[in-house]
């Protein structure tokens, strides 16, 4: 019988403790992939997702990527790099964001989203999911790897990679830059 208080305390702290993490977690800003249904402009997505075209830009290295869900929808977005013009690497706000309804770093419906913002992390969510389901996306992450850890060169990451898989690769680079920062 003397056991059994130690028995409850253990209890009533280990709940406690998870109560604790719990609450605490909700209040935080989230950090890591979100789900579709908390971005107004990835709510109405049918998955799976494919890419559909991509390109890189002269203004410092934005990207446009368009994709098209399981019903033939497009979207497009833009990852914005302006490092170029900017005198402070480390400033990511306002020159490396996320830009909605745009191919290109300007455009008529573009929409700047905040850095590690609800919708960023669910284009995060988004793309990963497509990655962890596409042959092609799981390749180039294999030679990303190889070529971060030094094991090849630039011109062995891009030989033998077919045409088809160019705007693939922009849509990994786009998926490894927002995993990097959320």
């Amino acid at each position: 019988m003397k056991s059994l208080p130690r028995v409850i305390l253990a209890s009533v702290t280990l709940t406690m403790a998870f109560s604790f993490w719990a609450v605490r977690s909700s209040l935080q800003p989230g950090r890591g992939p979100a789900p579709s249904p908390q971005s107004p402009f990835l709510r109405d997505v049918v998955e799976p997702i494919t890419i559909v075209d991509a390109m890189s830009f002269d203004d410092g290295g934005s990207k446009g990527l368009r994709f098209a869900d399981a019903r033939g929808v497009a979207r497009d977005v833009c990852l914005e790099d302006t490092r170029v013009w900017e005198d402070d690497p480390n400033t990511l706000e306002g020159h490396h964001n996320i830009i909605l309804n745009s191919f290109f770093p300007h455009g008529e419906e573009a929409r700047r989203i905040p850095i590690s913002g609800a919708e960023e992390r669910a284009l995060l969510g988004l793309l990963e999911r497509w990655a962890s389901r596409d042959p092609d996306a799981k390749e180039l992450e294999r030679r990303y790897g190889l070529y971060e850890r030094g094991e090849t060169g630039i011109e062995a990451f891009w030989d033998g990679l077919p045409e088809r898989r160019r705007p693939k690769e922009t849509a990994v680079s786009i998926l490894r830059a927002l995993r990097a920062r959320n």
